[in-house]
């Protein structure tokens, strides 16, 4: 008879995913958010989210492989010391977030923009405090919202608090795995069809983001081993410490020593050519200019702001001629660069949105950076060029030899510029940042930032990532409603059009 129950019991748990699943796609219920496939991250054909250089998939199978070493040693092995199981949980995720930070373009980013603390709280914070683990068994009524979410009130606390009752009375008495395993699935169910019925969102990019989240929670079951099918990977691909990141954006000098003649110049046409094929111009890219010197004249050919698209300065640096050379003349190439740096300076807008510092390129056969100091640009002497390789000469090589030479020289460029601005933020200057007016919450430079990178196609969930504590901030309205976040758009149920 007790063998004929537990074969009942299994089969009927077997079934809860499935039938779950059935439920949720129903055409009859008003979809918490706009169903997803799991492929490809769990991103389907919708934003690909990513944690730095970790796809979602990555990141949360690290993230649950912690969790996981908590429930094992609070229930396998007993381990009395809760407490301290708490902080080697917290600083396992930690680690995990750094991990997939960790030479990334988001890394640099978050650093230059002093933001990487705010990052840091945001995603640690819905891992819950030592009594969401140790009291509550790692799964309680949700104290925090993602911004922008609204969800009806009171109905929204007093249900999700009963759909955890259960297995929070079960973690604390040390019930059987195979009793808080059932309890674990039911209680995320119960949330997540909760969330469904009662809360709402009227941002798109949002609406999928938890999307994604619920279902990697949804796979996530601690005590029952044989439904455990995520991988974790052993080893994260990395970024080239001096690849480009496709937001790139500065402004560009291309300073050319007049003195060797024509052929001088044409590298420095060839270079700027290079730049502008790597980089997009305008607001959202590189601004470009270029300069020529010799003794006796210093000239801008092209201003920074002179040309608004990029086929109208292409155009015009294919009208540049070499400036007259004259024996007389105290011109040097410190003075170019000075008045390279002031026409940045002053063409430089106060509300520019550049994350990287303004560039000199130097063209010239001799050194003509040597000594000159300066805080906030960057030179970057350029003279190892094959002229024929960069004008297309008749080597059948040479288009392949000129690519190769643009991609040294646009990667030497965002490593230098990378480089100044991890110099420049240092640890201090972050931990300073923690007590800025940019709090976590409605935070105006992450959302700055996701629009930026999503812009270019990439959509990193610490950007847009910002939970709101439930009980600061509520605005209770006649109908019921908690407003987190007051927004010009009007909110409408989660997963309408």
């Amino acid at each position: 008879m007790r063998i004929q129950f537990i074969f009942c019991f299994c089969f009927i748990f077997q079934g809860l995913p499935n039938a779950f699943s059935q439920f949720y796609n129903s055409k009859s219920i008003p979809r918490i958010f706009s169903p997803v496939s799991s492929d490809n991250g769990g991103n389907g054909h919708g934003l690909k989210f990513q944690v730095g250089r970790c796809s979602l998939d990555e990141y949360f199978a690290q993230v649950h492989a912690c969790k996981t070493t908590f429930y094992e040693n609070i229930i396998t092995y007993f381990v009395d010391d809760c407490s301290l199981q708490y902080e080697k949980l917290r600083s396992c995720v930690r680690g995990k977030l750094e991990t997939c930070l960790q030479d990334s373009w988001l890394l640099d980013m978050l650093v230059w923009s002093r933001q990487l603390h705010n990052v840091y709280d945001n995603m640690l914070t819905v891992l819950g405090d030592k009594t969401t683990w140790c009291v509550n068994g790692g799964l309680e009524s949700p104290q925090y919202l993602q911004e922008g979410v609204t969800c009806t009130q009171p109905q929204f606390t007093r249900m999700t608090q009963a759909c955890v009752t259960s297995y929070q009375q079960n973690f604390r008495k040390k019930a059987s795995q195979m009793q808080l395993c059932k309890e674990y699935a039911w209680a995320k169910i119960c949330l997540r069809r909760t969330q469904i019925f009662h809360c709402r969102c009227a941002v798109k990019q949002i609406n999928q983001m938890l999307d994604v989240i619920s279902n990697a929670e949804l796979n996530f079951l601690p005590f029952c081993n044989r439904h455990q099918n995520e991988h974790i990977p052993t080893s994260i691909r990395r970024d080239n410490n001096g690849e480009c990141p496709p937001w790139f954006s500065s402004d560009v000098i291309i300073l050319v020593n007049a003195r060797d003649g024509s052929e001088g110049v044409e590298e420095g046409k060839q270079t700027a050519r290079c730049l502008l094929a790597r980089f997009n111009y305008g607001r959202n890219g590189i601004r470009l200019g270029f300069v020529q010197f010799n003794t006796n004249a210093i000239v801008v050919s092209i201003g920074l702001h002179e040309y608004q698209t990029k086929s109208q300065l292409l155009l015009a640096l294919g009208r540049i001629k070499p400036i007259p050379f004259l024996m007389r003349g105290s011109s040097s190439g410190s003075e170019a660069l000075r008045v390279a740096e002031n026409l940045i300076a002053a063409e430089r807008p106060t509300d520019s949105d550049n994350f990287y510092p303004p560039v000199v390129v130097t063209i010239s056969k001799k050194p003509i950076a040597t000594g000159y100091q300066t805080r906030s640009t960057i030179v970057i002497e350029h003279n190892d060029w094959n002229v024929d390789d960069v004008m297309g000469g008749q080597r059948q090589d040479a288009a392949g030899d000129g690519q190769d030479q643009c991609s040294k020289l646009t990667n030497r460029v965002c490593l230098a510029c990378r480089n100044m601005r991890r110099r420049e933020a240092s640890a201090e200057d972050l931990e300073e940042n923690s007590e800025e007016e940019n709090s976590a919450a409605s935070n105006p430079i992450l959302r700055l930032l996701y629009r930026k990178t999503e812009r270019l196609g990439f959509a990193y969930l610490p950007l847009l990532f910002t939970p709101v504590r439930i009980t600061s901030g509520w605005n209770s309205t006649s109908s019921g409603d908690v407003v987190i976040r007051e927004s010009n758009t009007s909110s409408m149920k989660i997963g309408e059009n």
